[in-house]
């Protein structure tokens, strides 16, 4: 017996009338609602304490970033793959590329150059969703400075 998540089949027979929503997907909005409240309530607080207005948009803002973490959550999930906080160390020796980009020079020269500090970190996603862990695909670059010695 095989059983989705994403679309409440079972041996590919669907369990739901047409227009209705997976299970995957319900939970994930009753999250999303969740977290949205909790973090306007936490910046509704934190205005009041501070005497400072929220701006009109902020909420909307909040749904999206709540959506796109959830779909993050779901392709890592779901899929065999990870995400990885990229940064490097000072004195470390990466290649200028995909996954680090010099901050002055963004990826244009693919050398390896010293990193003199992390402006700030990238992110990678590791792992294909069909078990193959070895790949990795750069959603951020780490941005580096690095002084070309």
């Amino acid at each position: 017996m095989a059983l989705s998540v994403l679309d409440d089949t079972v041996d590919g027979n669907s369990n739901r009338a047409a227009g209705n929503q997976s299970v995957l997907t319900r939970l994930g909005e009753q999250n999303r609602d969740d977290c949205v409240r909790q973090i306007m309530a936490f910046l509704s607080e934190l205005s009041a304490i501070s005497s400072v207005n929220l701006y009109h948009e902020l909420e909307g803002e909040v749904k999206t970033m709540a959506r796109l973490s959830w779909q993050i959550g779901v392709q890592c999930g779901v899929n065999q793959a990870g995400l990885l906080l990229l940064t490097a160390s000072t004195g470390d020796t990466v290649v200028i590329g995909p996954e680090y980009h010099d901050c002055e020079d963004g990826d244009e020269y693919r050398i390896a150059t010293h990193v003199d500090f992390v402006v700030s970190p990238g992110l990678v996603r590791v792992g294909d969703g069909r078990r193959e862990m070895n790949e990795r695909y750069p959603v951020v670059a780490c941005e580096i400075f690095s002084s070309g010695d």
